[in-house]
């Protein structure tokens, strides 16, 4: 990694025009990568606590300027702990020494540390972003505050993420439902073109449900039914 002047404005703009265009995944992806990059760090990953509350599973994680495999490990006795509870900390050197339980560092020859709790807007703890060193880590001042805007954006990507993961086993959970149920069900969207159709419908019109879907409730009926709703609606 060639090593460049840290100075807070750089970083700033290699975090915002890196990740500025990316959403999700590709966002945290992202982070990782500008914040190594910004840093000038050996690795930068991005976690997420997991329900238990007791461990971190890595969702993006850069190494060396390369995208390496995700890993899961135990708060307990490592630095992480400390910047999950204090929403920063920092240890330009030594911090293995300050950490011996944790062997990841002291494993990985770790000198310098920079974490960054990730919160949603009530400041529930909901993962980490963490800068790592083989060598004493040197970082700008106002840093902290920097990171802090890039951890906030990661809440709300999290929350979404979480979010659209319920709302996808929610419509699962749905669809299971009503397409096992006994009787008839056919959804419409507002052109009148079928979205929904299950088994036992599809049946009664004498089709499959992949020969519904997408198309017009009024293909499949006669002249007179359609006069009939046309009148009715």
């Amino acid at each position: 990694m060639t090593s460049m002047p840290l100075d807070l404005e750089r970083c700033a703009a290699i975090l915002l025009n890196g990740t500025a265009q990316h959403t999700g995944s590709r966002f945290f992806n992202a982070l990782a990568r500008c914040t190594c990059d910004a840093l000038q760090t050996k690795q930068a990953f991005v976690g997420e606590l997991l329900p238990c509350g007791s461990r971190i599973r890595s969702i993006a994680n850069w190494n060396w300027g390369l995208k390496s495999e995700p890993f899961e490990y135990a708060l307990k006795s490592t630095p992480c702990a400390d910047a999950m509870d204090k929403g920063y900390r920092f240890y330009p050197c030594a911090v293995q020494r300050h950490f011996p339980e944790d062997r990841l560092l002291v494993d990985m020859g770790i000198e310098g540390y920079l974490g960054v709790a990730i919160r949603d807007h009530n400041g529930n703890p909901l993962g980490i972003l963490v800068a790592i060193h083989d060598h004493p880590l040197a970082v700008p001042q106002g840093i902290d505050a920097v990171l802090g805007l890039f951890a906030s954006r990661a809440a709300a990507e999290m929350a979404r993420q979480h979010s659209d993961k319920e709302l996808a086993l929610s419509e699962a959970r749905y669809r299971q439902i009503v397409s096992t149920c006994l009787e008839g069900v056919w959804m419409i969207d507002e052109f009148s073109n079928t979205t929904f159709v299950n088994d036992r419908m599809a049946k009664m019109m004498g089709h499959l449900p992949s020969e519904m879907i997408g198309k017009p409730l009024f293909d499949f009926m006669d002249d007179a039914s359609i006069q009939k709703a046309k009148v009715n609606v």
